[in-house]
Formats: C-alpha cells, structure tokens, sequence
C-alpha cells in the first residue's frame, strides 16, 4: 500500500460519509435492535483486539541544537536496526449508543543493534567517527484516543469520523566505543553513553467504515491523517488500514489485514528533535467483542 493510496482512501472515507450525512444517512438507523443483530450475526458494546504488527521499518532520526543541528541518522542503513520487527497492538472501541464511540490504540515496539560506523555522525551534541563501534536502541510507544461518529451504523454497513490524537513516546540511546567528540569539543576513546527521551502528540482526524458481508463476517477499513504546526513543533501523519474479521461466535473472533503509516515530527525550540516514521506490513489479531 502506498502514500498515494492511504492517501486516496482517507479522502474517499470522509466524502463518502459527508455524503451519507448531507442525504440523511441517519435514516438508515430506523432498524430494531433484534433487526440489527440479525444483520451483523452480534450486537457488541465493547470491542477489544488483541494482536500485533509485523511491518518493514523505514526511519530517521535527528537530535542537536538549532546552531548544531546533528545528523539524519538513517536508523537501520546507518546503525543497523532490524527493518522488520514484530510490534504489539491492542486496540478496539467502546460504544456510547449505537451513533457515539470512543476508539483507542497502543502500539510497542522496542529495536536494538551493534554496528561498526560507516560514517561520521552526530547525536545530541556528540559526534562519533568512522570506524567507532555503536550499540543503539529506539524504544517506542504509541497511544491512540478518537471520539468517532457513525452517520450510518444499520447492521450492514457502518461508516463515521472522528478526531483525536496519536501520541508517540520514544526513548532513544547510543552507547559507543571509539573516538567520540563530546558537546564541549574534548575527543575520547572510552565508552560514551547519549541519552534522549521525547513524546510527539500528533492530533488528527479519521474515517472508517465496517461492511458485513455475511453475519460474523466483517469488511473494515480506517484512516487517520492530519498535519499542523502548533508551539514550535510540526507533525504530520497519515495512517491507513484495510482487515477482515471471523468471529467464530458473536463475541470471539480472529482477524488479518494490512496497516500503512508514516509519522513525520518536528520540535524547534531550545534543542532540535526530527523523527520520521514509515512503516507498513500484515495486521493479525484475536478480536474479543461483548
């Protein structure tokens, strides 16, 4: 799946539910509750799934000040860091009615590598030479918060938007053996450690849509993007997923599908953090529903 795609997908999930809306998709709800459950095969209030991520990973960092800005370290190219890497996922919904609901997510992932630099490189106000033997570690976590709401939601299909926030918290580190120079300009050869923690809050909105193609048999797709400046950092995010769910009885289920995103951060301020995220693979997952 492609930047382009995602892309396209998002747009065509917020017209179409535009559209529902303006023509009065909400008629749609005139369903019973007992009409519903037969369409669906379930009725859930709360939905949990419980599974992970096995995507490829393309990702740069950079750490310094605004007059030593550092280097675009290219995390797998430049310090060897798995580009695939398993990452837990927990995410789901809760209901409030049949209209409102509250859509959350946690992601984790930790990589780490030892890597004989090819380059000269810049992190946090040290540089490290060529030549000088790097164990680097990212630590990343992501929680997710939407408030969405279904225009439509008649037990064949559902479609709404919705607005919250993606919060990534990252913990990064480099421990080196070699010549170091530190931010005061003194050049050693003993084992230098750099540290550096920091959270990128990205708000965004999102579209979504679930279709039922038999009962317990579930289309889904979601999208979330937004880019914005506010108080010295920049983001932008575009984040797009397409899966099909079973459930083997109406509250046990399992599913698989395909995720994209791309996370590109920014904060400018006394130091100067860049971080970009793309990663994209399989989706797979126990779904719980009650």
């Amino acid at each position: 799946m492609t930047a382009r795609f995602a892309g396209r997908l998002f747009a065509w999930l917020v017209a179409a539910a535009a559209l529902l809306a303006v023509a009065g998709g909400a008629t749609a709800q005139s369903g019973s509750s007992s009409v519903y459950r037969h369409q669906r095969g379930m009725d859930e209030t709360f939905r949990l799934n419980l599974g992970g991520l096995y995507p490829n990973f393309d990702t740069t960092v950079q750490y310094g000040t605004v007059t030593v800005p550092g280097t675009e370290i290219g995390l797998e190219s430049d310090l060897g860091l798995a580009e695939k890497k398993f990452a837990l996922q927990i995410d789901g919904y809760l209901r409030l009615g049949r209209h409102a609901r509250l859509d959350f997510a946690y992601q984790q992932w930790n990589r780490s590598a030892t890597k004989i630099l090819s380059r000269q490189i810049q992190f946090n106000g040290a540089t490290y030479s060529v030549g000088g033997e790097v164990d680097s570690t990212l630590n990343v976590n992501v929680g997710e918060l939407y408030y969405g709401y279904s225009f439509v939601n008649n037990g064949d299909l559902e479609i709404g938007l919705g607005l919250g926030a993606s919060v990534f918290f990252n913990r990064a580190s480099l421990d080196a053996v070699g010549t170091v120079v530190g931010p005061g300009g003194t050049a050693g050869g003993t084992a230098v450690s750099e540290r550096k923690d920091f959270i990128a809050p990205i708000p965004a909105l999102e579209g979504y849509f679930t279709f039922t193609l038999l009962p317990q048999l579930f289309l889904n797709a979601r999208a979330r993007g937004f880019k914005a400046t506010i108080s010295g950092s920049s983001g932008s995010m575009l984040e797009a997923t397409g899966t099909l769910d079973l459930f083997i009885t109406s509250g046990l289920g399992i599913g698989g599908g395909y995720n994209y995103t791309s996370i590109d951060y920014t904060r400018d301020s006394d130091t100067l953090t860049q971080v970009r995220y793309h990663y994209s693979g399989p989706v797979f997952y126990v779904a719980l529903a009650f």
